[in-house]
């Protein structure tokens, strides 16, 4: 469970998705975390010292599409590497809807938050993976 050396995030993959580890400063959120949510799971981690599920990202511009809470935890905690799956959003089997209908939501928002840092608020966006992302317990000793 100890992190190899990390991706880089440049590098093109084949369609599908990649598992690796990225430094924390490449990734970009397009929304913003729930204080709550985050206190909850830093304990948590804190507590087991693993990682169960990996932040799941676009390949092209390394935007955050599942896991901002993770990121931002692992990130106060002083892990340099995130395990991520890197995944190819133009992928029409991955969704996005939006979970507040005041708010239009859409792929190239997303990214579009991401890369000019302007996150929505928090609890904006769902995105939905047809694809099944196996968990990959990884030790938080092995991030930092």
């Amino acid at each position: 469970m100890n992190a190899p050396e990390p991706v880089n995030p440049i590098t093109p993959h084949a369609t599908g998705h990649a598992f690796g580890y990225v430094e924390c400063g490449v990734l970009l959120p397009h929304e913003a975390t729930v204080p709550e949510r985050l206190e909850a799971l830093r304990n948590q981690l804190v507590h087991e010292g693993v990682l169960y599920r990996p932040v799941i990202v676009d390949r092209d511009s390394m935007v955050i599409l599942d896991g901002h809470h993770r990121v931002r935890i692992l990130t106060e905690m002083g892990c340099a590497l995130i395990p991520v799956y890197l995944v190819n959003y133009g992928d029409p089997e991955i969704r996005v809807h939006s979970r507040r209908p005041e708010i239009a939501v859409s792929k190239q928002s997303v990214v579009q938050r991401g890369v000019r840092r302007e996150p929505y608020p928090a609890r904006t966006s769902r995105h939905e993976f047809c694809e099944s992302l196996i968990p990959r317990p990884t030790r938080l000793d092995g991030l930092r």
